[in-house]
């Protein structure tokens, strides 16, 4: 236990305003994140901020308030089954359809930002709303696309991949494997993405993420993430053609 001074925003309605708390007695330092103007609901108090709540406005998204620490998303699934292949009631499985832990999903789970964008409101993170800009290419060139496109320009003369959002060269880039896999919906396939997603040409394939093998770094081996089932498998980056599919840090 250590004391800290807490540092945070009231949530008002929907005005926000900065407060310092006198010293608590907790187990650790709260990160704490800025309502930064946008509407929310409920009052955020001093004591919240020390136990790490999290506060969204009206629509289930636009996460503020504090955090800590961030646990993964659920996976979606609900189902339980034994082998081989038969589905049974999940109470005391222990399976992943009994349990279904991590972070729940917001109700609006994705928001289409009408610029050839979509805002993952469980993670913050912001995807090309076309997942499928560019057909499979090795790895090296997959990186190169992400690095290069921006708002009209969708990495060769004359290709536009439907950005309309201000985006300059550097704002995009290759996920990273749990970046890619954040997107999964366990209990679907082809595409393994949660219903009613405003993405585009979603292959049910394989794509790249920036994530290397370890254990097969030195013979050019990254991770991919596959989008027909979630699974995601080891290939190499220039004889294991995948897809492209590229994120940029929310605002």
């Amino acid at each position: 236990m250590k004391k800290i001074l807490g540092i945070g925003w009231l949530l008002a309605g929907t005005t926000a305003s900065f407060f310092m708390t006198t010293s608590f007695a907790v187990a650790a330092q709260v990160a704490v994140v800025p309502l930064m103007g946008r509407k929310a609901t409920g009052d955020a108090m001093p004591v919240d901020v020390l136990k790490g709540k999290t506060f969204s406005n009206a629509n289930g998204n636009s996460l503020t308030g504090t955090r800590s620490p961030a646990l993964p998303g659920k996976t979606g699934q609900q189902d339980c089954w034994v082998s081989p292949g038969t589905s049974v009631p999940c109470a005391g499985t222990g399976q992943d359809g009994e349990l279904q832990k991590g972070t729940p999903w917001p109700k609006l789970r994705f928001t289409d930002n009408n610029n050839g964008s979509v805002t993952d409101n469980l993670t913050g993170l912001v995807w090309m709303q076309n997942a499928n800009c560019r057909n499979d290419v090795s790895r090296d060139v997959a990186l190169t696309f992400a690095q290069t496109i921006f708002d009209g320009y969708g990495g060769v003369p004359g290709e536009d991949c439907g950005l309309n959002d201000g985006s300059v060269a550097g704002d995009w880039r290759l996920p990273n494997r749990f970046e890619l896999e954040s997107l999964l919906d366990l209990s679907q396939q082809d595409p393994a993405l949660p219903i009613g997603h405003p993405f585009q040409n979603v292959q049910s394939s394989y794509y790249w993420t920036s994530s290397y093998n370890s254990y097969f770094k030195n013979l050019g081996v990254g991770w991919a993430v596959s989008f027909s089932a979630g699974d995601a498998e080891p290939r190499s980056w220039a004889l294991e053609p995948s897809y492209v599919w590229v994120v940029r840090d929310g605002q």
